[in-house]
């Protein structure tokens, strides 16, 4: 994101131009799992009705995953950094907050599962 700023010192008039589109605040999504009685916390970015990136938090520790298109299996979002990975049921925009977690790895074991 560029911003740019000019200055007209003759009336102290600012002009604050931003390019590029500013993100929109993300939708926080909270998950009890059932695999160790875990929450997850999750705040997502969009762009229009399709997710971009998750913010994981688990146990104090949290990553920013973005999300992978993956077009072999419409019915799951897939979001990773190569190390950790978040998998959820299908969502967009509208429907995030009813979309189930599905389990959170890191380097392929299983640190929660069956997150609502």
């Amino acid at each position: 994101m560029r911003l740019r700023s000019f200055v007209l010192t003759a009336s102290s008039f600012v002009v604050l131009t931003v390019s590029g589109g500013a993100q929109a605040a993300p939708i926080t999504v909270s998950y009890a799992c059932q695999s160790n009685h875990s929450l997850v916390k999750v705040g997502y970015q969009f762009r229009g009705e399709e997710p971009v990136s998750a913010k994981v938090t688990y146990k104090k520790r949290t990553m920013v995953l973005p999300f992978v298109n993956n077009k072999e299996d419409d019915t799951l979002n897939r979001f990773t950094n190569g190390r950790y990975e978040w998998v959820t049921d299908k969502f967009t925009k509208s429907t995030v907050e009813g979309a189930a977690g599905n389990m959170l790895n890191f380097k392929n074991n299983i640190l929660a599962k069956y997150c609502k």
